[in-house]
């Protein structure tokens, strides 16, 4: 048992370290002897979720609950390989087990929320996440998830308002400023969103914020320096990548037209 420990918290340095095979070589050890406790197994499945082996993960948590069934937190992230596996029904199943163990908290009313944001089910997604809110009203999570589950229904100003929220409390919150500045481009008003997509971009060059900064800019006819953003954006290993190469490739065609 003691060298179980000893494998166990080896397994742990290594994983914190990202040497993901020494750290799985050591935790399976140290599971061979000692396999009924739930915190080798714990270690296991955290590191399985890292590494996005979640099929993996998903057994070690179960192994670690039948060892450990009131622990809660083995069943919070058991519902949240669960969503990562797009077993919807699955995760809120286990996240309604925990809100009625624990009906206020507000992490699990959050959880609940984005899965069934995941799952599309924005009605139910919108309440929950409420819900999480009006009983915690300074839960970033909660509040910038609703604003995507009402931008997902077109609710726009809803999602402005609750973007805007955020950013009172947190003016460098790097996705609510970017999101911002996206919903604000596509509402044509290019002035009011660079600025929220600039503060995204003093701090890191956000491939997101380039690319609608980019577009931003083209809504103001400042061509030049706009394809200098794109070609930067072109260069990135980026979901924006290929829509930036596609603008440029057309540049001359629009240029004419402005």
């Amino acid at each position: 048992e003691n060298n179980a420990s000893v494998l166990l918290n080896l397994g742990n340095l290594y994983a914190a370290e990202g040497k993901w095979n020494e750290s799985m070589e050591h935790l399976q050890k140290a599971a061979k002897l000692d396999p009924t406790n739930s915190f080798i197994w714990e270690s296991i499945a955290k590191l399985y979720e890292l590494t996005g082996n979640y099929a993996l993960s998903e057994g070690s948590w179960m192994e670690a609950i039948r060892l450990d069934p009131e622990r809660r937190e083995f069943r919070y992230h058991l519902a949240l390989v669960f969503s990562m596996q797009q077993k919807f029904n699955d995760a809120l199943e286990v996240m309604h087990q925990l809100l009625n163990a624990d009906p206020e908290n507000t992490d699990y009313l959050t959880q609940a929320g984005i899965i069934f944001l995941m799952k599309k089910d924005l009605g139910s997604s919108i309440e929950t996440l409420k819900r999480a809110l009006g009983i915690r009203p300074e839960n970033e999570n909660a509040r910038y998830n609703l604003a995507l589950a009402f931008l997902a229904t077109g609710r726009k100003q809803d999602a402005v308002r609750e973007l805007e929220r955020i950013l009172m409390l947190n003016p460098d919150h790097r996705k609510a400023n970017t999101d911002l500045g996206v919903v604000l481009l596509s509402e044509n008003k290019p002035r009011e969103a660079i600025p929220f997509l600039d503060r995204v971009l003093e701090k890191s060059e956000d491939d997101k914020a380039l690319f609608y900064k980019a577009l931003g800019l083209r809504e103001l006819g400042k061509h030049k320096i706009a394809s200098g953003l794109l070609r930067k954006v072109s260069g990135m290993n980026s979901p924006y990548a290929g829509k930036a190469k596609e603008i440029i490739a057309s540049s001359g065609i629009t240029s004419r037209r402005r």
